[in-house]
């Protein structure tokens, strides 16, 4: 068995060391690699669990299942794109169980290659902005920072009433008979968070009105205020939504009009600036996510739009985050770990 397991490990972390240098050296993923690499670690899951070892099947389940479900959350709320979103579905899927990180004598922490990527591309980001801020870089004002500042704040008041709905459902409904790990329920808030904010109807006064009625309605029921419960959580995302105004300071890039290319994401105040424009086939209003990618008619356009009357010469587009790089970083660290783990090393 553990000679199946150690060569599924030597593909994945080859398949893993491509995708860290492919996504920052081009920014891509080729699909081919992963559909011929990810074929061979299929035929070899395959031959492990049916002809040698099912000891393991439920915990490969456990796993690959909430690996799974955490990397659609966050490809459907954009924040990672689809070569991502699909090296994760590899990792999820062809992972050894037998190298799971051991966390108080439970092997179901397949997730935390999650947690760390997440966690070193929060402190690339912070790093990279603070090395913005010190050689001045950035081209925004006191008055924007301040108005940003303010915007974060409502974001999170916002923010504060739905997150305290998820926390009292998963305290009286789910907590009782299916307890989460505190980490992956913090990831799990995190997500929600964000997907709350990518919904429109989120902003409604009356629908966060009824969410905030059903907030204390469960805390009369439950005699359990779960901000004081999860405080710490509370905490961590407002420090997060506050660092991300700091981020997203310095999160542009300025090049020329004319090399605009797909998959660029253009600065949302350049786009209103594109939207007086007759040219034809410009993007839309960008939102600065990955949703506002432009597609090669759109760079096209663009680039037209430079000789236009409201064109100009330089614009700015949001800086790609290498996050497959930091997917990759994070098998390497869980691997590592949970090879020590093996030998009795830690």
């Amino acid at each position: 068995m553990i000679a199946v397991d150690i060569l599924i490990s030597v593909i994945l972390l080859a398949i893993c060391g491509y995708a860290l240098v492919s996504d920052i050296l081009t920014g891509k993923i080729r699909n081919i690699v992963l559909i011929i690499s990810g074929s061979i670690l299929l035929v070899l899951t395959l031959v492990k669990f049916v002809f040698i070892d099912r000891d393991d099947l439920f915990l490969y389940f456990q796993n690959a299942g909430t690996v799974l479900l955490l990397g659609t959350l966050g490809y459907i709320i954009r924040l990672w794109a689809g070569g991502d979103c699909k090296l994760i579905i590899v990792v999820a899927l062809f992972y050894p169980t037998i190298f799971c990180i051991d966390y108080n004598q439970n092997r179901y922490t397949l997730w935390l290659i999650l947690i760390i990527a997440f966690v070193l591309s929060f402190f690339y980001l912070l790093v990279d902005s603070v090395l913005q801020m010190i050689k001045g870089n950035s081209s925004f004002n006191f008055g924007q920072t301040a108005m940003m500042l303010k915007k974060a704040i409502i974001a999170y008041l916002k923010s504060f009433v739905y997150l305290t709905a998820l926390n009292q459902v998963y305290s009286y409904f789910i907590y009782p008979y299916f307890p989460i790990n505190s980490i992956l329920y913090f990831a799990i808030s995190i997500l929600f968070v964000f997907g709350v904010s990518k919904i429109k109807l989120s902003d409604n006064i009356c629908v966060i009105c009824c969410f905030a009625l059903f907030d204390l309605v469960m805390m009369v029921i439950s005699h359990n205020f779960v901000f004081i419960t999860y405080w710490k959580n509370y905490l961590l995302i407002f420090i997060f939504m506050v660092l991300r105004v700091f981020m997203s300071l310095y999160n542009y890039k300025v090049i020329k009009t004319n090399e605009a290319k797909e998959g660029m994401v253009i600065s949302r105040i350049d786009t209103l600036l594109m939207h007086k424009s007759r040219v034809q086939g410009l993007p839309d209003i960008s939102d600065e996510s990955l949703k506002s990618k432009l597609t090669i008619e759109e760079a096209v356009s663009v680039r037209r739009w430079e000789k236009s009357k409201y064109g100009k010469s330089q614009i700015s587009i949001v800086r790609k985050i290498p996050f497959a790089a930091f997917i990759s970083a994070g098998v390497f660290i869980y691997f590592l770990t949970g090879v020590l783990q093996v030998c009795g090393l830690i």
